[in-house]
């Protein structure tokens, strides 16, 4: 079908190569009772993968944005991602990093089965 890769809260898969990396994704649950809890364990998240030498992968809602406490801690995980050495990537440019030479980039377009 020519996807390339595929995400789930846990993992990016890479579907050319056949291989998955972890690499959980911090997200909010905005209005909600638990909401100023999850903002906090959600921050805590994202510090035991950046101390793991993890990536940092954050979703963002556009209800996380209109509450005070979602969006505080969407912008600290960022905050604290970019001051200890993390890049904005696409899932493209993720996954190409971590190809093997005989993935590399020409043949991201190529059908091939991944069995």
């Amino acid at each position: 079908v020519g996807f390339n890769y595929l995400t789930t809260h846990f993992f990016v898969r890479d579907l050319v190569a056949n291989k998955r990396y972890f690499a959980p994704v911090v997200c909010q649950r905005p209005n909600s009772a638990s909401t100023a809890k999850i903002a906090k364990l959600t921050k805590l998240l994202a510090v035991m993968l950046r101390l793991a030498k993890l990536p940092v992968r954050v979703a963002i809602h556009p209800d996380d944005l209109y509450h005070a406490e979602t969006r505080e801690a969407i912008f600290s995980v960022i905050d604290d991602a970019i001051a200890n050495g993390y890049e904005s990537r696409t899932y493209a440019d993720f996954i190409s990093s971590r190809r093997e030479p005989k993935f590399s980039q020409i043949n991201l377009h190529k059908t091939e089965s991944v069995g």
